[in-house]
This record gives C-alpha cells, structure tokens and sequence, in this order.
C-alpha cells in the first residue's frame, strides 16, 4: 500500500526523534505491529486514544495529527474527525498530564 501524510509524518518523526518501533509503541501506549501498520499505511483510522499518544509522544499538535490522519484514510468523514477531535480535548490533557 502506498504511503500516506499521516504514515510519513509519523515515520519521520519518529526516525527524526531517533526512536525505535519499540520505544515509540511504549511512548504512544500501542503495540509495536500496530505502530508499524500505522507507518506503513495499513492501518488507516487510529483511535483518538492513539492520536493523542502520538501527539503526546512526539510533540506534535493533535489537530495538524488527525487532520493528516482524516485525510490520509479512504472514505473518512472529515467534519466528523474534526469532532472527534475537539471532544478529545479533556483527554489529551489527562493524558499530558500523565506523561509528565
């Protein structure tokens, strides 16, 4: 399957920040093969949990992460990610404040 922005972006990042599969599936709270599949745009529709583990984890802003994310992934609704994501906002800070 070809690549996609979410994929690349966050295969770059992790590669940038010098983290393996390994350490970046702990920092993010998912399996290695499920970081993989992401990277590699297999799995194209992340949970909010998860795209709030990568934002965490590699300091990127959640909305830039799921924008590239909604619009990487066949089919999905946009609007509707939009409002994933601002109903998520109470859990990222819980989960920032877990991490820290």
């Amino acid at each position: 399957m070809k690549e996609n922005s979410f994929a690349l972006m966050i295969k770059d990042t992790r590669e940038h920040q010098g983290h393996s599969l390994s350490e970046a599936a702990e920092l993010i709270g998912c399996s290695k093969a499920h970081l993989w599949d992401m990277e590699r745009g297999r799995s194209v529709n992340p949970t909010i949990q998860i795209l709030a583990g990568i934002a965490c984890a590699y300091d990127i802003d959640l909305g830039d992460l799921a924008h590239a994310a909604a619009c990487s992934a066949p089919g999905t609704d946009y609007r509707a990610a939009v409002r994933e994501v601002v109903k998520a906002g109470r859990h990222l800070k819980i989960v920032a404040e877990r991490s820290t």
